[in-house]
């Protein structure tokens, strides 16, 4: 069947690329008629089955079926073709039929050879003119179809009392057909032709009177309800009549002959010259045709790299804005059917923004420091001059130079710290291409030395009381634990009141009291190494600016009597210690330079004091 099918499509194809008529090109006048004789073949086919068992469904019974066969089919069409491309036809067709019972339960088989005697009506669609040698077509259409039992052919293949068909009243079924199909004609002559047909008849399946579900083992049956196909292909001779010959074609009016045309134009294009053989983009380039001969109504056309340009006469401007490289220029003129050309080219140069690199020296430098900053920057063929401007990620540039003044660190800091700055060059040409460049600086910060507040002493006492304590063993202490390699030094003053031969050494004491409080390991003192700790005795000397640390009334700190300094005591600031803790690599302040280590025999006696 599929090898069927593929024949007639190929037909079909050849049919619409090549629709030869047979009578010439003009189309016959009227209907024409055909009478159509065929034969084949017919595949039947059921669909849609029901429940063949009903209420006698049984497990492991079986339930009997039923089996159409294939046979062969001819028949005659009657066929009107009233216009170019539609016609009608009427047919009758004969097939044999032949259908195989098996019953219900006990397997056994009877064989029929029934009829089938179709009569139909329908259109038929064409996709070539009746006057085409090969005329493809659709159709679909409805029938009427008479079953016909043909029970003198009935045979039982294991008779029994039980067997179908005795007892068993057969009739005739006639069931409408819807039908639908492909075909092709092929018009041999006007006379004579071929035909071949593909079908498929689509109707009820005739159960010929057959009760339709079996009522004991053995039983003949015949569901309803289902859907049978009868698909055939046939082919057959068409005998054609009605055709009318086409009035001839009028003569043709014998006209003057028409002058000869002119002879061609003869010109040429001698040269194409540009004013530049290499530009800078932006650049305008005049190209000029010398032309011999040319009819003033000659048609000009331009081209740059096989793009039109706007340009109609022996002269064009072409822009070369946003273009690099070769441009070939192509000249076309025609007039009177003759078409020359003429080329040439121009290049415009690279047109690439700047590149910048970016030095800096040193490299590393420390916090207040400046470095050089040697921008060098390329630019195109095209670019001309390129200026420079730097700019840092943090600190200030002035020209080439890299200020580190301005970066920012942290004044607290323990130790050592760094920062990487970037240094950003960018180039800008005169077209205003611009490219960048980059270089990084390390910006060193060295600890500084830091500097609590100030003890303040009773007047006339070397005492540390509770409130400076509270500040040497919860500051000082906690620094200096947690950054084993800072220094401490002690600054101690004396009131130039504080006079006398028993005052005289008042700051001396003031200090020594102060390292015992911190290094005595007894008590509430904490055992602070000594050499850790340096002195200096500013006596009555003002020194640096007063910083005194009061606890005020506020506080639960409770004092001996006479002990406790406030803010009214105008005279506490100058009755101080001062207390500086220098990181290691941070610079001692020069009025700290001459500090001295500290007695510590001296200070060991003191214990820790109350």
């Amino acid at each position: 069947m599929k090898s069927r099918f593929r024949k007639l499509i190929c037909i079909s194809a050849i049919s619409l690329a090549f629709p030869a008529g047979v009578s010439g090109q003009q189309a016959p006048e009227g209907p024409i008629w055909g009478l159509n004789l065929f034969g084949g073949y017919q595949w039947t086919r059921m669909s849609g089955t029901l429940n063949p068992l009903g209420a006698w469904a049984v497990t492991g019974v079986t339930p009997g079926s039923r089996r159409f066969g294939d046979d062969p089919v001819a028949g005659i069409r009657f066929t009107q073709d009233f216009h170019k491309y539609i016609g009608v036809e009427e047919g009758f067709t004969y097939a044999f039929l032949p259908v195989t019972y098996t019953s219900f339960g006990a397997g056994n088989q009877a064989k029929l050879d029934a009829r089938s005697y179709r009569v139909s009506a329908n259109p038929v669609f064409h996709f070539t003119p009746r006057e085409s040698k090969f005329r493809p077509f659709v159709t679909v259409g409805v029938a009427a179809n008479w079953f016909d039992p043909n029970a003198s052919t009935l045979v039982s293949t294991q008779p029994r009392s039980t067997d179908f068909p005795v007892g068993t009243d057969l009739k005739t079924k006639v069931e409408p057909v819807l039908f639908y199909g492909v075909g092709l004609k092929v018009n041999v002559s006007r006379r004579f032709g071929l035909r071949f047909d593909v079908r498929d008849n689509w109707s009820k399946t005739p159960h010929f009177n057959l009760q339709e579900y079996p009522s004991a083992v053995g039983d003949y049956y015949s569901p309803k309800g289902e859907t049978l196909h009868q698909i055939e292909a046939t082919a057959g001779i068409v005998f054609r009549w009605g055709y009318k010959e086409p009035p001839p074609a009028p003569a043709p009016v014998a006209r003057a002959e028409a002058p000869a045309p002119p002879p061609p134009p003869s010109f040429s294009i001698d040269s194409l010259s540009a004013n530049a053989s290499e530009v800078c983009p932006g650049s305008a380039v005049e190209i000029r045709a010398a032309a011999t001969g040319v009819p003033s109504d000659a048609t000009y056309r331009w081209t740059v790299n096989g793009s039109p340009i706007d340009a109609s006469g022996a002269t064009a401007s072409v822009s070369t804005t946003g273009k690099s490289g070769k441009q070939d220029v192509v000249l076309t003129v025609e007039a009177g059917g003759v078409t020359k050309t003429q080329t040439t080219s121009f290049t415009v140069k690279n047109a690439a923004p700047p590149t910048v690199t970016v030095g800096i020296s040193p490299s590393t430098i420390q916090h207040g420091m400046q470095a050089t900053i040697t921008p060098t920057a390329t630019g195109s063929e095209c670019g001309g001059n390129v200026r420079t401007m730097c700019t840092a990620s943090e600190g200030v540039v002035n020209g080439t130079t890299f200020d580190s003044s301005n970066v920012a660190f942290d004044p607290n800091a323990a130790k050592a710290q760094s920062k990487t700055v970037t240094i950003t060059c960018t180039g800008t040409d005169s077209l205003g291409g611009t490219g960048s460049g980059t270089a990084t600086v390390a910006v060193t910060e060295r600890p500084k030395a830091r500097r609590l507040d100030d003890l303040v002493f009773g007047k006339g006492s070397a005492r540390v009381n509770n409130c400076a304590k509270r500040l040497l063993l919860e500051e000082v202490t906690a620094l200096m634990r947690d950054n084993p390699d800072w220094t401490l030094v002690v600054v101690s003053h004396r009131d130039e009141q504080e006079s006398g031969r028993a005052m005289a050494h008042l700051d001396r004491s003031r200090a020594m009291n102060t390292a015992a409080v911190l290094s005595a390991g007894t008590g509430i003192c904490p055992s602070l190494d000594l050499s850790r700790v340096k002195v200096l005795e500013a006596g009555t000397t003002a020194g640096s600016e007063p910083k005194p640390s009061f606890c005020g009334a506020s506080t639960t700190i409770k004092e001996r009597t006479g002990q406790a300094v406030t803010a009214e005591d105008t005279r506490a600031q100058f009755r101080r210690v001062e207390l500086w803790l220098i990181p290691s690599g941070a610079d001692t302040p020069d009025a700290l330079k001459s500090a001295q280590p500290i007695p510590a025999d001296v200070v060991k006696r003191l214990g820790c004091p109350k």
